[in-house]
């Protein structure tokens, strides 16, 4: 199985799953990735054997701070693309109980609407890596 990326699913692709390399003492961390689903969904949560908990948060910037909130879920379209990315949408590892260290895998699963539950295997970055833009 190629790291980064889904368990192939009829209704949902995932691209270019990733996380960043944390400090052994953090408790939480981001995982970005592309979704794109073939058929109408909607992502309604995640989890992880390494996390207590897993939550779709969402970035925004109000005077020029940025604040994260939790989202219910996130719609997508037929045959439409979301990416989770830095400074978005973008999945919260909670209660971290395992070191995110550079070339470690995370098991991740996404919890989809229709499509059920759609495994992923997120590699983690160093943070001088190119996908680190935050």
């Amino acid at each position: 199985m190629l790291t980064g990326c889904a368990r192939p699913s009829a209704s949902i692709e995932v691209e270019g799953a990733w996380a960043p390399a944390m400090p052994p003492t953090a408790s939480v961390a981001a995982v970005y990735m592309k979704i794109t689903a073939n058929e109408p969904d909607r992502l309604l949560g995640a989890s992880s054997p390494i996390a207590a908990s897993v939550e779709v948060h969402q970035t925004s910037t109000e005077d020029g701070i940025a604040r994260m909130r939790p989202l219910e879920s996130i719609s997508l379209g037929q045959r439409e693309s979301v990416t989770l990315e830095p400074g978005g949408a973008h999945l919260m590892l909670l209660g971290i109980n395992t070191p995110l260290e550079a070339g470690k895998t995370i098991e991740l699963d996404l919890q989809f609407e229709n499509a059920g539950v759609v495994k992923v295997q997120v590699p983690v970055m160093a943070s001088d890596d190119d996908h680190a833009h935050h």
